[in-house]
């Protein structure tokens, strides 16, 4: 875990106004709809990395939910959202033991950022660990080409304000290169120092399929109405499991 991560989360004061909410901005409720295909009412389930709780009020479905954050910030943040029916525990996920009976269903929902490739096995292991056999799992993963569409279109906006007259757009994507150490194996840094892995789809399957038989992968696009397009659309990988 790089030590850049936690301290932006111990950091975020307003969620909503900080982050873009993957929960408030499912335009389309595809997060909503799968949790309404069944019956949840006897069902436990977690939420791994659960943030300010945006989460709670469409898992009040369920019998029991565990929402589990490495940030102390996070989960007092989560607290104002609370339902009945959760508990809030802190943990990272790579850490967390789940000593009750096994979950039905997990949601890690743009929560899961491996620095490297050995963080991402202790992550998705000891996600296998803790599933129920015939369980739900749903992961929500940052799109590598999301990010690199959206850094061809930051190229064409520079070029058409300037022609590149004075190597403006040189100058943009050499910094996109080397102030965001922009690497071809998906990883990247923010302006927040924020070690973060992005996802192309087909490694997602070949990677995933190491320890779930049962897993599809959706695109999952959402809108973010402050911004203009074409920069207003923003979609990420949508990863259905079932633990078989």
């Amino acid at each position: 875990m790089n030590d850049n991560e936690l301290t932006f989360w111990e950091s975020v004061k307003d969620y909503d106004k900080e982050i873009n909410s993957i929960w408030i901005n499912d335009n389309d409720k595809i997060l909503e709809k799968i949790i309404n295909t069944k019956d949840r009412k006897k069902q436990v389930c977690l939420d791994l990395g659960c943030g300010s709780g945006n989460s709670f009020r469409y898992l009040k479905e369920f019998k029991q939910v565990y929402g589990v954050d490495f940030s102390k910030n996070m989960l007092n943040l989560a607290k104002k959202q609370i339902e009945p029916n959760v508990k809030l525990i802190h943990s990272k996920i790579e850490e967390f033991n789940f000593d009750k009976p096994k979950p039905d269903v997990i949601f890690s929902i743009n929560s899961i950022f491996p620095n490297n490739f050995s963080h991402f096995i202790e992550i998705i292991t000891n996600v296998k660990k803790i599933s129920k056999i015939g369980g739900e799992i749903y992961i929500l993963l940052p799109s590598f080409e999301y990010y690199t569409f959206n850094y061809q279109l930051q190229i064409e906006k520079k070029f058409n304000e300037t022609q590149n007259k004075n190597g403006e757009v040189n100058q943009l994507l050499n910094k996109i290169l080397i102030e965001k150490n922009y690497s071809p194996l998906g990883y990247s840094t923010n302006n927040k120092g924020r070690i973060q892995k992005r996802w192309i789809k087909e490694e997602i399957e070949y990677q995933f399929e190491k320890y779930f038989k049962n897993i599809s992968v959706e695109k999952f696009e959402i809108d973010i109405k402050e911004l203009k397009k074409p920069f207003n659309k923003r979609w990420y990988w949508l990863v259905k499991i079932v633990n078989n």
